[in-house]
């Protein structure tokens, strides 16, 4: 089915989706690696895409040592080492398992976020994205990209952003922090023009708590209030939802 460009698939499960879109995944890995020394991959933590990266490393004929990963963002005011950073996140779900070129991280502790931005902004800028893996916000945000901080036509590659009270409280439901005073107010996120910059995109968002922003996303305009809607204009980009994430979905997309 289609939307616009946005190509989109619906599994029976949040476990069958994530398999699923580790199998394209894979499978993109290896066509770029074909012709390819090496690759570069931005990827997200998002508790909805853990089932993929649990079937990724599963694939043992991808070459993990020629891919340079990076992450789309991570919260300012953690320590280095709190297991809820999007970096340690990361580790923990994909990057401990497999042997990577490079795996570029966000210091969610440095004093100077404007030079942190600056920085990984230029490290993004020598390492052209091929392949983003993400998800999907309960308030239809991308990466740390809410609402309120979206801009289609961002000139930066990198910045520092207010977190939505929607935002914030998902990461209380999804368990990642006990209470809404404990979750960051800020973070450092990549822009919209970043991460629309990868060759390919691979959206993975599951579970009801989507239901909203997944409707919102697909049955209006692209528009800056619902940052994922982006993703409708990209020329090579997937969508994949479980049953409970397309339960408002308009079916009648083009076949």
């Amino acid at each position: 089915m289609l939307r616009d460009r946005l190509r989109i698939e619906i599994s029976d499960t949040a476990e069958a989706a994530g398999r699923a879109v580790a199998l394209e995944i894979a499978a993109a890995i290896k066509e770029l690696l074909s012709t390819r020394d090496e690759i570069n991959i931005i990827v997200e933590p998002s508790p909805s895409l853990l089932a993929c990266y649990r079937a990724l490393p599963e694939d043992r004929s991808i070459d993990w040592s020629r891919i340079n990963a990076f992450v789309t963002g991570e919260y300012i005011g953690l320590d280095r080492d709190a297991p809820q950073g999007l970096g340690n996140r990361m580790r923990k779900a994909l990057f401990d398992k497999v042997p990577l070129r490079s795996a570029e991280l966000i210091n969610p502790s440095v004093n100077d976020t404007d030079a942190e931005c600056r920085r990984y902004g230029a490290l993004l800028g020598t390492h052209a994205c091929d392949i983003l893996i993400t998800g999907i916000g309960d308030n239809g945000g991308l990466a740390f990209l809410g609402p309120l901080a979206a801009d289609f036509c961002d000139g930066d590659v990198v910045k520092a952003v207010e977190l939505d009270i929607l935002c914030r409280r998902q990461q209380v439901n999804e368990g990642l922090f006990p209470t809404l005073d404990r979750v960051p107010t800020h973070a450092i996120t990549l822009t919209v023009p970043t991460l629309l910059s990868a060759g390919r995109i691979f959206c993975l968002a599951t579970g009801e708590a989507r239901v909203q922003a997944i409707y919102d996303m697909l049955s209006y305009g692209t528009y800056e209030t619902c940052p994922a809607s982006a993703l409708r204009a990209h020329p090579n980009a997937v969508l994949y939802l479980d049953k409970d994430s397309a339960k408002m979905f308009n079916y009648g997309c083009k076949k």
